[in-house]
């Protein structure tokens, strides 16, 4: 018996001399056996919806389509096109990146692993193809073509999956909490997943104030009133990106507009009748939507990325219809911010354009101006707010890791960028915060809410002040006109979170709220 013991003994120790075994992935998938296409009844395979939805909310671009009876695996729903321009140096780096995550040898030695692991057969981009099927050569080759942009696949990536992949049977769609290496990027969350500031709204009907998310793919309606505190409402959906929210004047309905599979889309509440359907709208969008009303005609105007360009479309009170998608030129990374200019009236819209500020501008009476560049170093989506103290349109971005702003006043014109330091990462949101006229940023610093303020009395900034908490998007800002506190909200892994300021306490400090 003691002999049993000391050998049970000795076990142990071996055993937590090891360690706990690590996290074993499965083994990579086989490369797939080619199989004809055929071309079927409108189908679109689940394997290939998610990767789309995945690439597009992670990486961005516009949605080509699945199905179409063109010879290629499209006819059965196994192959999705991937609308990104070779010409345009950043669309050309956003697919090299994801082609070089596809097709990289992984630490195990698997070539090719993560397009094994999704089923993944051929890939078609820029006149070049690979075929990953069992009997092929797995080689980039020249792609025979006419020439077209669509034929060269200069316009587009095509990616056809085997009927495994198709099917979500390979072990990228059947692995439970899949490795961040798993993902472009090598994180399993995104940065755009949550809100932004114009995911949020006060619902003068009731009261309520209401946050709009995309929560893990889903979107989500969080919203807290005086009698209830917060409640969270999962509204059926599938999006990318963060929706966007506005109150419509003209029938009192609060408008959710969203990324729904890359094209435009809304969901509406009446205070009559409640929630609307999906409306679909229509044309191509890449990242997230922003709304406005426009004062001057009443329209409900919708701006967005549509394939590296800025588009619109717009409602029409009088008619109750949409226009349409129309595109408005330039070249646009990321989402827009807009608002009105209370000078002179016009509709800026404000980009990033190939990592510098841009805006296009629509005056009442001559229409658009075209992209003007504006210069500087910018990453992410820009913010912009009107200071009452001094007048000038004021905007605040990413300046290469750290707060910058460029301001705009109405009688000298455009300023050069402000480097106001900290560490930023994505993009920030700003507020003039009605208790003591700060102009207040606030923004994600290394995972962490943080703000930097202006002080009207001496015109000086804070410096940078870490709230704390954990932080995995961009913040969304609102004051609250029941207690009047000023409210952060922001995405902590995957949970709406908010951090509040009140004028008698303080910040109130980090906690997740609706789950």
């Amino acid at each position: 018996m003691r002999r049993h013991i000391v050998a049970f003994a000795a076990a142990l120790v071996a055993i937590l001399a090891i360690g706990t075994p690590a996290y074993a992935e499965p083994p990579v998938d086989p490369y797939q056996a080619y199989v004809d296409p055929d071309c079927l009844s409108f189908v679109e395979q689940p394997g290939v919806k998610e990767f789309r939805d995945m690439i597009m909310s992670r990486v961005g671009g516009a949605n080509g389509g699945i199905f179409a009876c063109s010879g290629y695996e499209h006819g059965e729903g196994r192959a999705w096109d991937w609308m990104r321009e070779a010409s345009r140096p950043a669309e050309k780096a956003q697919v090299e990146a994801v082609l070089d995550w596809l097709l990289a040898t992984d630490a195990a030695g698997n070539p090719h692993a993560m397009a094994r692991r999704l089923g993944i057969g051929n890939i078609i981009w820029n006149r070049r193809s690979i075929s990953l099927w069992t009997s092929s050569a797995k080689r980039w080759n020249d792609y025979p073509c006419d020439g077209t942009a669509g034929g060269c696949h200069t316009n587009h990536v095509h990616f056809a999956f085997s009927w495994a992949g198709a099917r979500k049977q390979t072990t990228w769609f059947t692995t439970p909490d899949r490795p961040g290496n798993w993902y472009p990027g090598g994180s399993s969350s995104t940065s755009d997943t949550a809100v932004t500031q114009s995911s949020v709204i006060v619902n003068p009907v009731n009261g309520n104030i209401q946050v709009y998310a995309n929560s893990g793919g889903r979107l989500v309606e969080t919203y807290w009133s005086e009698a209830a505190g917060w409640v969270r409402n999962d509204m059926g959906l599938s999006i990318s990106g963060a929706p966007s929210v506005i109150l419509n004047p003209a029938n009192g309905n609060v408008q959710v507009y969203m990324n729904y599979g890359g094209q435009l889309a809304e969901m509406y509440w009446s205070p009559a009748t409640g929630w609307s359907g999906l409306n679909p709208l229509g044309g191509s969008i890449t990242g997230h939507p922003v709304a406005i009303v426009n004062p001057h005609n009443q329209n409900v105007q919708i701006y967005y990325n549509a394939g590296g360009q800025l588009a619109e479309q717009y409602w029409v009170p009088s008619t109750g219809t949409w226009s349409g998608q129309h595109e408005l030129g330039g070249s646009i990374s990321g989402s827009p911010a807009v608002f009105v200019n209370p000078h002179n009236q016009h509709v800026q819209i404000h980009y990033n354009s190939g990592g510098q500020l841009a805006e296009q501008y629509w005056h009442p009476a001559t229409g658009w101006s075209g992209q003007n560049s504006l210069g500087g170093t910018m990453s992410g989506d820009p913010a912009i707010i009107v200071n009452p103290h001094n007048q000038n349109v004021q905007i605040y971005y990413n300046g290469g890791g750290q707060l910058a702003e460029r301001y705009w006043n109405p009688a000298a014109g455009w300023s050069g960028q402000n480097n106001l330091g900290g560490s930023i990462t994505g993009s920030p949101a700003v507020i003039v915060n009605p208790h003591n006229q700060h102009v207040q940023v606030h923004y994600n610093s290394g995972g962490q809410l943080a703000e930097n303020y202006w002080v009207p009395g001496t015109g000086a900034w804070s410096g940078q002040n870490i709230l704390g908490g954990t932080m995995t998007s961009d913040p969304a800002i609102v004051v609250n006109p029941h207690n009047q506190n000023l409210q952060v909200h922001y995405s902590s892994n995957g949970q709406l979170a908010e951090n509040y300021w009140n004028p008698a306490g303080g910040w109130n400090g980090h906690h997740t709220v609706g789950n």
